[in-house]
């Protein structure tokens, strides 16, 4: 549910409140990986994480370039 909220949050930003709606995705992501263990739901797992780098990777355009790239 958290990997779904987040990507509700994603494509919210694209639209408005960007920097703020990007954020929420990213804690959202981060919650949802705290249940999808690589070991127990492998494919949610890399998809979730796949969903984290894209919503780090946006928000590297607009703010902290490289810390945000790195995370991604």
């Amino acid at each position: 549910t958290n990997n779904n909220l987040g990507n509700a949050y994603l494509r919210l930003a694209a639209i408005e409140n960007t920097q703020e709606n990007l954020k929420a995705a990213i804690a959202c992501y981060q919650q949802a990986l705290i249940v999808l263990q690589q070991q127990t739901y492998p494919q949610d797992w890399a998809m979730t994480n796949n969903n984290l780098g894209n919503a780090y990777l946006r928000l590297a355009a607009i703010e902290n370039t490289q810390e945000n790239l790195k995370a991604a």
